[in-house]
């Protein structure tokens, strides 16, 4: 649904999966993330993205979508340090 730009239908569909999901998942949280972002909330998206790498430090993937919604809000004096920091932890991946 986010590809034909509905988040709002994407959100409750999210919210639907949520329910069949009990436990806190990273990638459910990645997609809610992603939700926030489609529909226009940055700073919504943020929160989400910190509070989900609270809960999943190790997860690259949540790295990733924070980062991206740091740029996304135009917070680049905050994303720049945190990105940095990412390619220190995983230096092996950051091969171009």
């Amino acid at each position: 649904m986010l590809k034909q730009n509905d988040a709002k239908g994407a959100g409750q569909e999210l919210d639907k999966v949520r329910k069949l999901v009990p436990k806190p998942n990273a990638i459910l949280a990645n997609l809610a993330i992603d939700v926030k972002q489609a529909s226009g909330d940055a700073g919504g998206a943020i929160d989400l993205a910190k509070a989900a790498r609270a809960q999943f430090p190790q997860s690259r993937m949540l790295a990733q979508n924070y980062a991206d919604s740091l740029q996304q809000a135009g917070r680049h004096d905050e994303a720049i340090p945190f990105l940095r920091e990412q390619l220190q932890l995983y230096l092996s991946e950051a091969v171009l």
